[in-house]
């Protein structure tokens, strides 16, 4: 008896102390009809924003350390929205760029969204979407779970996506315009989790897990990887390190994925792994494909060791 009451005092007492830890550093959620973030000293850590009229859900702002990792809808790409995942083409119907009024030719509407926000600063988000052109069939439904990580103490956190398709009717061509040549034959071409990085963000150094590193002007790469890191100066050029990291998961189709980069200093910062990179996708009518991404924060370098770590603990899931 005395066994059980010492158990039920120590989870009581984990209990009370874990989330008065977190409320002690400051956090708190914040939610509308149409955003959900979590707050640090009333600062937005990160902010999930999912408006019905606007299609796409996406991440913006994401900060560690107080400092911005995204920019939303810049001037030169008013589509580019944080963090978010969009197809391009399907079936030669765009879903990637947006109208004057802020939705493409292929919408890819919000159908409801479902929030888990756990009193350790954790969350699970369950989207569903339905992929149609305006005022026509439905070509294809996704169920969207997004799972969150509490920050721990220095202030990083990850976003796992999983992301599973189901094409309803008709076949499926999921396709992009081809924006470089490679080996003489025109590829380059994008789609998928895209990454707008905030325009604070100086001297950015790119690197993969194959060892390939790049800080200079850039558009294209397109070569395998495991996962590709952003690591650059905050706020300003003195200010602290800090980045962001996308895993590429060993069970997505294409895996290791080829990596898209669009870079110009001062200009704008975005990169993805970019799975229509050397060809379209086709998915037969009923058919189903799952992607899952790791997407992680850090307010330091980029540890090498650490990523790769990262990267074996995700695949294992």
């Amino acid at each position: 008896m005395k066994r059980i009451f010492n158990l039920v005092l120590l989870y009581c007492l984990t209990a009370w102390y874990f989330p008065a830890k977190s409320l002690a550093q400051g956090y708190r959620w914040q939610q509308s009809d149409s955003t959900c973030a979590l707050l640090q000293d009333e600062k937005v850590v990160w902010q999930l924003n999912f408006s019905k009229s606007q299609d796409k859900p996406f991440f913006h702002p994401l900060r560690v350390g107080g400092n911005d990792l995204t920019m939303e809808r810049p001037a030169d790409h008013g589509h580019h929205r944080g963090l978010w995942f969009a197809w391009h083409k399907i079936n030669n119907v765009n879903y990637w760029e947006e109208t004057h009024d802020g939705v493409s030719e292929g919408r890819s509407k919000i159908a409801d969204v479902d929030l888990k926000l756990n009193n350790d600063f954790s969350a699970k988000i369950t989207i569903n979407l339905e992929y149609g052109p305006e005022g026509k069939d439905v070509l294809m439904k996704e169920r969207r779970i997004l799972t969150i990580s509490s920050p721990d103490m220095s202030g990083n956190y990850h976003i796992d996506w999983q992301l599973n398709f189901k094409a309803l009717g008709t076949p499926l061509l999921l396709d992009c315009v081809p924006t470089l040549k490679r080996n003489g034959v025109q590829h380059g071409g994008y789609a998928g989790l895209g990454y707008r990085g905030a325009v604070t963000m100086t001297n950015p150094v790119f690197t993969a897990s194959n060892g390939w590193t790049n800080s200079q002007n850039l558009t294209g790469y397109g070569e395998n990887a495991d996962w590709m890191d952003i690591t650059a100066q905050l706020g300003s050029a003195n200010g602290p390190a800090g980045g962001l990291t996308i895993f590429d998961h060993p069970k997505n189709p294409r895996y290791p994925s080829p990596w898209y980069i669009w870079y110009a200093a001062g200009e704008h910062v975005f990169y993805m792994p970019a799975i229509l990179y050397n060809e379209p996708l086709e998915l037969g009518a009923g058919k189903t494909m799952n992607l899952r991404y790791r997407v992680y924060m850090h307010s330091d370098k980029l540890d090498t060791k650490k990523s790769n770590e990262l990267f074996k603990q995700f695949g294992k899931k």
